[in-house]
């Protein structure tokens, strides 16, 4: 699953269940967004068709 959230605080303090958790990356929206539409980078991610799409139009929304 991908969860996306908007997150001020100190990443160092974040804490992870690693019995739950594989791997927990941050990136900009604008490098995910990049990463999305470009093919060679886009397979770093588990495939969801258009929904990351979706996803980073919504949040601009949001932030406007």
């Amino acid at each position: 699953h991908v969860y996306l959230w908007r997150f001020d605080g100190n990443a160092s303090k974040f804490k992870l269940q690693k019995d739950e958790v594989e791997q927990v990356e941050f990136v900009s929206l604008e490098k995910f967004q990049a990463d999305i539409t470009n093919p060679k980078t886009y397979k770093n991610y588990v495939p969801h068709g258009r929904y990351f799409l979706d996803i980073v139009k919504t949040i601009r929304k949001e932030l406007k």
